[in-house]
């Protein structure tokens, strides 16, 4: 039954139920609206999914006919009621603007080439492989969400599961893995809608909102991990529809901001280090007499979103499933300040400008001075100069930020090696921030300039009473994160992922520059730069698009998907003769370790069951035919019943069951 038709139906019908409950609710407010339907349409998949899952009955009809009739109730209880919105008025200044229009037309061909790549080219990142796309499927062959029994990697089980609710939700109704990044790209729009309406009721004009809210999905890593099945921007989304609720002002606000926050609760073990950034918002939101209740809204959030901690305790015995205890992190004062300030220099980031890619800024810059000189002969205005001489100035600030970022890496090796910590001195001290990939870019030179220059401008208006107070604390959301995550995590590379929601946020402030057009004009210029570097020259899903760097990898486009998944040379062989040699509806048995790519052997339409075989196993389960050992990996399965169908020449062995269905006694 399940089809992409299904999921199109599917997703029409939490739509329709969502809008429903917005209009009879009585919202007003565009943004509050979309984000409110957001809200609702992930509370209702993940009730629908929980209880569809005690009876191991997560199939596409039922879904189906649960939605349905959820629908159907909804309908008839909100009978008269309408949205009131008029949402030509809410998207007119994007049509009369021209800036406004150049900047959506560059955020549509940007979305549009995220979606191609997370329909079409199958899944590459690290946590995608070993984790988002292992737990998915294995509930989907278990009939729902469940504590999964003998999985290799512990984050399977440990994690909530309302990361993982969007692709299994996808791939039930769809029948395939074709849409698994869909629930990311719909938390991308998101990110822009809340950004959007925070900067309205900050005291944002409609179009300064606007300019904000489409800033935020040019930026790389909230580009890049919009086409993924990862979960990054799903916990951002519901942390900033939150923010967004707490200072809303309705008195239904606060009730959405609280099934936000359990949202957000329910998808990462890094949530509750936001929980009192939230209770901060709540208690310094306006109106006052609402205070109280935007306080127990965020706290009764977090105790119903942590229900799969009392999960955790009871069937691993600690509320993370001893995930924390593989890590050791050093919280010691020196370290944290290491951490602190190495992890500020990364807000500086060029993803995908390396090498000569980088001039493509210099190029931008020229095209926007020689617009302002087409435009000066026409009119004859010297001023028409002067503002493309600014704008021009400022598309062209990241090339300074490559020589800004080396001397601040340079003070920062010399302040900890004059003090002796060579240790701290070198953390990761082979960075490259050039580098652009959905678990390792950063929010690039908007993310570096505006995040600074948009503060300062934000401060000043809060002085002269032009912008509300609550302003502040948008700014301020990137600082604590900083702060937060330094003193409680160790240092990780790819820590960027984790500063979506802060980022956003602020974004929501960056909507001030648009008070000096030229200036705006070059942050566009800047904008559109960095999205097309970002994107063709994405290092898990390289374009092949060749820009100013002569040698560029080859197209995921046309890479075969034996060699494109996990895009690690030792896997070429093993998924090619799965994908050849196999039958598609055959259960696969997989002898590895924790830190081995699994969503490759499920087949891209699911067809194949994946099994785990351990060391000691002296045969594989019944339903099992083949088996795939790792290199070096030891396998006690029996010689009389497996015979080797295939070695590669990285080591793999693919093991076939030779006539007995069972090792002998």
């Amino acid at each position: 039954m399940a089809s992409t038709v299904t999921l199109l139906l599917g997703l029409v019908l939490l739509g329709l139920t969502s809008a429903r409950v917005m209009a009879r609710l009585g919202v007003r407010s565009a943004p509050a609206s979309l984000l409110g339907a957001f809200v609702v349409a992930h509370t209702e998949l993940l009730v629908v999914a929980l209880g569809l899952s005690i009876f191991r009955a997560f199939t596409a009809a039922a879904v189906l006919a649960t939605l349905g009739g959820l629908c159907v109730l909804t309908v008839l209880l909100t009978r008269g009621f309408r949205s009131g919105i008029d949402w030509r008025a809410a998207l007119r200044p994007l049509w009369r603007d021209p800036l406004l229009k150049v900047l959506s037309v560059v955020v549509i061909l940007g979305l549009a080439y995220t979606a191609a790549t997370g329909i079409w080219v199958p899944q590459v990142e690290d946590d995608v492989l070993t984790f988002h796309l292992v737990r998915a499927p294995l509930w989907w062959q278990h009939g729902g969400i469940t504590y999964l029994r003998g999985i290799f990697d512990l984050r399977n089980n440990a994690y909530p599961p309302g990361g993982e609710l969007g692709p299994l939700a996808t791939m039930t109704l769809a029948g395939n893995d074709y849409f698994v990044a869909l629930d990311q790209l719909f938390c991308a729009l998101a990110l822009a809608i809340g950004a959007t309406g925070v900067a309205r009721r900050i005291g944002f004009g409609r179009r300064e909102a606007l300019f904000g809210g489409l800033l935020v999905l040019t930026l790389p890593l909230i580009a890049l991990q919009a086409g993924t099945a990862m979960s990054d921007l799903v916990v951002a989304a519901f942390l900033l529809a939150a923010a967004f609720f707490l200072i809303d002002g309705s008195r239904v606000s606060p009730w959405f901001a609280g099934v936000a926050t359990a949202l957000a609760v329910d998808v990462k073990l890094t949530t509750p280090i936001a929980l009192p950034f939230l209770l901060a918002l709540a208690w310094l939101a306006r109106p006052s007499a609402l205070r109280k209740l935007r306080v127990g809204a965020v706290v009764a959030g977090t105790v119903i979103g942590a229900f799969w901690y009392v999960v955790n305790l009871v069937e691993a015995g600690t509320w993370d499933n001893h995930i924390s205890t593989e890590y050791d992190v050093d919280r010691g004062l020196a370290p944290v300040a290491a951490r602190t300030m190495r992890i500020a220099i990364e807000f500086v980031d060029l993803s995908g400008a390396s090498g000569r890619d980088r001039w493509l800024y210099g190029i931008a810059a020229l095209i926007v001075l020689g617009v302002a000189a087409v435009a000066f002969l026409r009119v004859r205005r010297r001023g028409t100069l002067v503002a493309g001489g600014i704008a021009a100035a400022v598309a062209a600030v990241p090339l300074l930020l490559w020589p800004f970022e080396h001397r601040l890496i340079n003070v920062y090796f010399k302040f900890w090696d004059a003090l002796g910590r060579r240790d701290l001195a070198n953390l990761d001290s082979g960075r490259d921030f050039t580098k652009s990939a959905s678990n390792f870019s950063w929010y690039g030179p908007l993310g570096s300039v505006l995040l600074v220059a948009a503060a300062v401008l934000v401060v000043v208006a809060v002085r002269r009473r032009q912008l509300d107070r609550i302003a502040l604390v948008s700014v301020v959301a990137p600082v604590y994160w900083l702060v937060a995550f330094s003193a409680l995590l160790f240092y990780q590379d790819w820590i960027g992922r984790f500063f979506a929601f802060p980022i956003a946020l602020a974004a929501a402030t960056w909507g001030i520059v648009l008070r000096w057009r030229p200036v705006a004009w070059g942050v566009v210029a800047i904008a559109a730069t960095t999205l097309l570097l970002s994107l063709a020259n994405d290092a898990k899903r390289p374009s092949g698009l060749p820009l100013l760097e002569r040698d560029k990898p080859r197209s995921v486009w046309t890479t075969p998907r034996w060699t494109g998944v996990a895009l690690r040379k030792d896997y070429d062989a093993p998924i090619r003769f799965l994908d050849e040699r196999i039958p598609d509806s055959a259960d696969v048995g997989l002898a590895i370790t924790p830190s081995e790519p699994v969503y490759p052997f499920f087949g891209r339409r699911l067809e194949r069951h994946v099994r785990f075989v351990y060391e000691q196993d002296r045969d594989a389960p019944a339903s099992v035919d083949w088996v795939f050992v790792r290199p070096d990996h030891p396998s006690s399965l029996c010689s009389e019943a497996w015979k080797v169908a295939l070695t590669t020449a990285d080591g793999w062995r693919i093991l076939r069951r030779d006539g007995a269905r069972t090792c002998a006694s």
